[in-house]
């Protein structure tokens, strides 16, 4: 068997080939290079397929992949690459084949042809299986196949920037190149120079799909002069003439018509069933950015693939990117392999956040004895000190994000931006995604019911609503919208905790706040608790699940408890009455009405009988009126919410999203309120039902409450 490090070798293939297009290939010739040396079990192959216009030096082409102290180090691996047939580095070409099919009488050559001479040539080499068969473009296309006609050819695939057929889109780019080359008038003569002006052509056609306008504008932009061209016409001429200095208008013809044959469904009953017959471990890398192999075709070949692995580069320079952004294909390709070697029956979970509910988090799971495990734990400051997982911790979002060991991800921060991002970036590649952040799923909502209706992948927030409660899940599986007529709900620990020590135990607002930050059930700024704002964005995924209702937080109100005096909780027990934060949502005759905000109830109804960090929701569904209790607030609570999540989402369970499109927000409509006087400036429009010096009631909508100032006024529903 021969070895070469740096050496261009020739394997010879004695036997006629016969072609798909029913022609024959004599006396073929494989050009191919080898790195490194195979190992005693033989266990150590890469196998490269190169693109177009490539040769089979990968070190030259992907040099941030192979070669020493890169990922492919032929110290570790025996590295092969075969020049594919027509090419113009040493294989059989329209240049050297025999003369009857020279230059453009060479035959159509697909990229199956291509595999059934590298069969050959592996079994030549002594290679039984490969360790990873990888490639990018139509060197993808090429491995792809490969793993279909041979389906214990390797252990790993990866595919790059790729499809499984190709596309109309794609075929009439090299139609466009083709049609150059043809159009020179030297094409067809027993030249190996024929048709270089077309080829020039044909390559300034393909770099446009090969990059993009943003890739164009940010590199070749200058301005018009009529004493030089453009920038990007120099840059189109030296391309095209660099192409013409290397390769030859016959082998390039010939190779789009190879690319043009790619469709691993043909003759197989369609792609589905192909790819299904795949059965190694597969990694697809799509490029955001690629105009010639979308990421949406990069994304198909991850859905039918079983059990294969996606991942998207970011990149600005479109299709190239699988050769240029070697860093980033790097790093995917290491997590791949690393998530590999620990059991493929093990699943890990990547923690953002480990604030309150982080911890509780980490302590329920160990505690629990769950069989999945955390793997990495990503937060703001690496070094803080912490009571537990400190080998876990670290601040490198992206790599664990990436990490295709890590099949869940649990969002536990405050962030409702960053949680966005991650929450969208981990749809995308394909795993299951469990966040606690209310905010950011109330302001996103109507997309995050796409992904969950697209992706196979769970997407699921318990733990934003409701703390220990179970209410999503039981208003999916055991309610019909139709029904339902109204909840009432307290649904933030913090402002029931504030209000039950105030009436209970007579303290001031800013003594009782004090006593939830010590705590640990308020935050140090408690805003988004007492204002109302938590419990808004809780009561508009509540509308979304028991009503079908989607309704963007901004147009929801919200009035909080923060200027609650003495004065309030004296007026409410002289009537009977404790004061609740209330997200109240019901049926009226103009649509649904959605609101949140103190409310004044009877001191013996269970939505007063409910104290401190607990919360209740009461569910009014075919006139039956149904209460969840329980834990709203703290680190154990919280967990509970996101343990029952992750066992969930083992199961792929998906929200079951009952949309009802006829309803509309009713803020119209009418409600009868308390409003402490001080610092009441008399501006809220409405009847006038009671006053004396210190209140009054009024009947007014919601929408006068909207339009009005009330951040400095202590505001109660007292219906």
């Amino acid at each position: 068997m021969p070895i070469s490090l740096n050496k261009a070798l020739q394997f010879k293939i004695d036997t006629p080939l016969v072609l798909e297009c029913g022609q024959t290939l004599q006396n073929l010739i494989i050009s191919y290079r080898t790195y490194g040396q195979l190992n005693k079990d033989a266990s150590n192959v890469i196998w490269i397929c190169h693109a177009l216009t490539a040769d089979a030096n990968p070190k030259n082409w992907w040099p941030g992949l192979v070669g020493g102290e890169c990922l492919y180090n032929p110290d570790e691996y025996y590295i092969v690459c075969a020049n594919i047939i027509g090419s113009a580095y040493g294989s059989t070409s329209p240049l050297n084949c025999d003369s009857d099919i020279r230059y453009n009488k060479f035959p159509h050559i697909s990229i199956r042809d291509n595999i059934a001479a590298f069969k050959q040539l592996k079994n030549y080499l002594a290679i039984e299986t490969i360790h990873t068969l990888i490639g990018g473009s139509m060197g993808g296309q090429q491995a792809m196949e490969w793993a279909i006609i041979e389906d214990n050819v390797c252990e790993n695939l990866i595919l790059l920037a790729t499809s499984a057929v190709m596309s109309p889109w794609a075929v009439a780019f090299n139609q466009s190149q083709r049609l150059a080359i043809q159009a020179d008038h030297s094409w067809g003569q027993p030249s190996e120079t024929a048709a270089s002006k077309g080829l020039k052509a044909a390559r300034s056609i393909a770099l446009l799909s090969y990059r993009n306008n943003q890739a164009y504008n940010n590199t070749q932009g200058d301005a018009f002069s009529f004493e030089k061209n453009h920038k990007v016409i120099s840059y189109q001429n030296y391309q095209g003439d660099k192409l013409v200095n290397r390769f030859n208008a016959y082998s390039y013809h010939a190779l789009t018509k190879t690319m043009d044959s790619h469709d691993v469904g043909r003759g197989r009953g369609g792609i589905t069933k192909a790819l299904a017959s795949i059965k190694a471990q597969t990694l697809v890398i799509g490029i955001d950015s690629d105009l010639l192999f979308p990421i949406e075709e990069s994304k198909q070949l991850a859905d039918l693939i079983p059990n294969a692995g996606f991942k998207t580069i970011d990149s600005d320079f479109g299709h190239d990117g699988f050769l240029i952004e070697s860093q980033q294909i790097g790093h995917c390709i290491e997590n791949f392999y690393r998530s590999h070697s620990t059991q493929n029956s093990q699943a890990y979970i990547g923690l953002f956040g480990l604030g309150c509910v982080g911890q509780g988090f980490v302590e329920l799971l160990q505690s629990s004895g769950y069989e999945k495990s955390i793997n990495s734990i990503v937060v703001k400051h690496e070094y803080k000190a912490r009571k537990l997982a400190h080998g876990l911790i670290g601040t490198n979002g992206h790599q664990v994000l990436n990490d295709t060991g890590i099949s869940t991800i649990i969002e536990v921060i405050n962030d409702e931006v960053q949680s966005y991002r991650l929450a969208k970036s981990t749809v995308e590649q394909g795993k299951h995604f469990i966040s606690a952040n209310k905010k950011m799923i109330a302001e996103n909502l109507a997309e995050i019911i796409e992904w969950n209706l697209n992706n196979k992948a769970s997407f699921l927030y318990e733990a934003a609503v409701a703390g220990s409660i179970p209410i999503i899940r039981n208003l999916d599986l055991y309610f019909d919208i139709k029904h339902t007529q109204s909840i009432k709900a307290i649904v933030n620990g913090t402002s029931n905790y504030i209000l039950t020590q105030m009436f209970k135990s007579n303290c001031q607002y800013g003594v009782a706040l004090q006593q939830a930050q010590n705590l640990g059930i308020a935050e140090t700024d408690p805003t988004a608790d007492v204002g109302g704002f938590d419990a808004k964005y809780k009561a508009v995924i509540l509308a979304a699940h028991a009503f079908g209702f989607l309704v963007n937080p901004k147009y929801v109100i919200n009035l909080g408890i923060q200027n609650i005096s003495n004065k309030d909780i004296l007026f409410a027990k002289s009537r009977g009455l404790i004061i609740k934060q209330i997200a109240d949502i019901k049926i009226t005759k103009n649509g649904i009405a959605v609101s949140v905000m103190p409310h004044f109830v009877k001191i013996n109804s269970e939505l007063a009988k409910t104290d401190n960090a607990d919360n209740l929701i009461i569910l009014n569904n075919n006139q039956t009126e149904f209460y969840f209790k329980g834990a709203g607030a703290g680190g154990i609570a919280t967990a509970t919410a996101i343990i029952s999540d992750l066992k969930a989402s083992e199961k792929n369970y998906h929200y079951n999203y009952q949309i009802n499109k006829s309803l509309i927000l009713d803020n119209h409509f009418n409600l009868k309120i308390y409003i402490n006087k001080q610092n009441y400036d008399g501006l809220i429009k409405g009847n006038i039902l009671e006053q004396d010096n210190d209140y009054l009631i009024l009947e007014t909508s919601i929408n006068n409450l909207l339009k009005s100032e009330t951040d400095h006024l202590f505001i109660a529903n007292i219906d």
